[in-house]
């Protein structure tokens, strides 16, 4: 709940607030918060072309 507060806070005023190695699984929920639906789309999009199988960590932040 916490984490939502900060998110939606600071939507719109930086880039990310995600560590450098990128999204980590506890800031999956706020991915709609940080991302639009533009990015959010081409992510799964590149998802599925690069893990056709979707083995690749699965369910962890792309479903």
């Amino acid at each position: 709940m916490c984490d939502r507060i900060v998110y939606e806070a600071l939507h719109g005023r930086s880039d990310t607030v995600s560590a450098e190695h990128g999204v980590g699984r506890l800031e999956k929920e706020v991915l709609c918060i940080t991302r639009g639906d533009n990015q959010l789309a081409l992510a799964r999009r590149m998802k599925a072309a690069l893990d056709p199988a979707g083995i690749l960590n699965a369910g962890r932040v792309m479903d």
